[in-house]
């Protein structure tokens, strides 16, 4: 492709590239979510949450340049970026919400069940239990 030659999309081209976009946003999303049930699950000094971040940001960035290579013959538009953020806006705002609470309700349940054991053993004080549970 000659330096002044600009590549032009249809708009039907563009609505593909624009619906791949939106999913591949809500793909970071749903890897995201793997991050956080992992740092759910074992908790992490701050060095360890900054790798993970930063592994999660490499992903993120390769990926999207990946993606622009093979859909927009390598030529970065701004709608494209734009696109996949909010592909990852809108996984946060429906499939992340509804993930968040359902980790609310298995934090506080097993925080109650916590609590109902240590009664029936007749131990009265779980204060020091349930601060390191949350």
């Amino acid at each position: 492709m000659d330096t002044g030659e600009v590549l032009h999309l249809s708009a039907a081209s563009q609505l593909i590239v624009f619906s791949m976009g939106l999913a591949l946003g809500f793909a970071f999303g749903l890897v995201y979510e793997v991050f956080r049930l992992l740092r759910r699950i074992v908790r992490t000094c701050t060095p360890i949450v900054f790798a993970e971040d930063m592994l999660y940001a490499f992903i993120c960035s390769v990926a999207t340049v990946l993606f622009i290579f093979i859909v927009n013959e390598g030529q970065a538009r701004a709608y494209i970026i734009l696109v996949v953020f909010a592909g990852i806006a809108l996984y946060c705002l429906t499939v992340g919400r509804a993930f968040c609470a359902i980790y609310r309700r298995i934090s506080s349940s097993r925080s109650k069940s916590i609590k109902v054991k240590d009664k029936n053993r007749g131990d009265a004080d779980l204060s020091a239990v349930d601060s390191n549970e949350e």
